[in-house]
């Protein structure tokens, strides 16, 4: 198997690979971890806290990252050969991440004085914020782009470990929560000076011209836009419930919604290390390209469906062990919810490993808006009738809308790797 990927692939890779198992490791198996501790701690109102303030740090995340995880990266991957655009792309992201950190601090001032339930909990939503912007200035994208991911994995694997740790030493009470968020949003700010410094060390950023950070903006918007949309059913819609519904019910969703986004990562190291691979490749021959395409989402979607079936099967066993006695509602969200690995699997092989790297970004966004418009249409009508059951209903509902798309799509323009030849 090991020859086969890297006759197929190179070795690069195979190191890649290895890289993302790493990391996706630990984001798998932390928070499987943190779910029992912090379930049995903070109870299901505090936990509800805690993910609605936290979901709406995703979107902190989404204004700041603006899709450079993916349109950079597509760039880096591009020209890792040429050091002097590297250059220029880096110093570019870096400029226009510092504009847009301060769109997202004004951003979130505005959510604090309109929002009731935050400006009551102050303390859980700034640790929120914190949390988002941590995320958002990771150098991972950078180091995903040339193929070299090991010392930036170790530092983020070293980083999460200790705020882990930390979780345990003084979260111990329900009004801890904004503990949680905070201790991992400095472990994350922690990770990102340390893959900065890095980064620095392998490509001195240029400082760029206004036009070159335009530049850069323009071609992270599809993808900023995509992400944003894609937010709203997949890590937003703890947010989107704490609207509408008590902490408690959020709670319930929020810790079936763990259990399941836990799941759906176990893809995430080949879809990490396939990324950079098919940029490079769909700029050399497009044939190429689909055949590795369509190896792709078969993989994926054999994969995502055995973890599906798992995860339905023992969704009460999974929440009475991870969750407590005190999330029994838990059990028929999870088992709504564990349609999402193989729905997400699928997604991600066919957009981001296939529509990205061919540069696709005005497709992705008719699959932002039209995924955003059901997902919210969806929302309004279940979810202030059926409460956390309507929301998980919303996201899988919402996801298979999303795919849908993107197929329709690509059968239009012709460009389906199965009908590639």
């Amino acid at each position: 198997m090991l020859s086969w990927l890297r006759a197929s692939f190179g070795l690069s890779f195979i190191g890649s690979v290895s890289s993302f198992s790493v990391a996706h490791a630990v984001n798998v198996l932390l928070p499987l971890l943190m779910i029992p501790y912090l379930a049995r701690v903070l109870g299901a109102e505090s936990l509800g806290l805690v993910a609605f303030s936290q979901s709406f740090g995703f979107y902190v995340t989404r204004i700041v990252e603006f899709g450079f995880d993916l349109s950079a990266a597509r760039n880096i991957a591009r020209h890792r050969d040429d050091p002097a655009s590297l250059s220029d792309i880096l110093g570019c992201v870096l400029t226009a991440k510092l504009i847009l950190l301060a769109v997202a601090a004004t951003a979130a001032g505005l959510a604090f004085l309109l929002i009731p339930a935050f400006h009551a909990h102050h303390a859980v939503f700034w640790s929120g914020f914190l949390w988002g912007l941590g995320q958002s200035l990771s150098m991972v994208w950078f180091f995903q782009g040339i193929e070299r991911l090991w010392t930036v994995v170790a530092a983020e694997v070293t980083c999460k470990a200790a705020a882990a740790a930390a979780t345990m030493l003084v979260v111990r009470q329900p009004e801890d929560g904004w503990l949680y968020l905070a201790l991992h949003g400095a472990a994350a700010l922690a990770a990102a000076a340390i893959g900065l410094g890095l980064a620095r060390r392998t490509t001195p950023p240029a400082v760029p011209s206004a036009a070159a950070v335009a530049r850069t903006m323009r071609e992270g918007f599809a993808m900023f836009l995509f992400r944003v949309s894609e937010g709203l059913y997949t890590v937003g819609a703890p947010f989107l419930l704490g609207l509408m519904a008590p902490p408690q019910v959020v709670g319930y969703f929020a810790g079936a919604e763990r259990i399941a986004r836990a799941a759906v990562r176990l893809t995430g190291p080949l879809g990490g290390a396939v990324f950079p691979h098919m940029s490079h490749l769909a700029r050399r021959s497009r044939s190429a390209a689909a055949a590795t395409g369509r190896l792709t989402i078969t993989l994926f979607a054999a994969v995502g469906l055995m973890i599906s079936l798992t995860l339905w099967l023992l969704a009460p066993v999974a929440v009475d062990l991870l969750l407590g006695p005190g999330f029994r509602p838990s059990v028929a969200d999870l088992e709504i919810l564990a349609l999402l690995p193989v729905l997400s699997a699928v997604t991600q092989a066919i957009g981001f490993q296939w529509m990205v790297p061919l540069g696709l970004d005005r497709a992705f966004v008719v699959v932002a808006f039209s995924s955003g418009a059901a997902y919210m249409a969806l929302a309004s009508v279940l979810t202030p009738s059926f409460g956390d059951i309507g929301m998980a209903t919303t996201v899988i509902l919402a996801e298979a809308f999303c795919l849908a798309v993107m197929a329709l799509l690509l059968r239009a323009r012709r460009l389906d790797p199965f009908s590639m030849r």
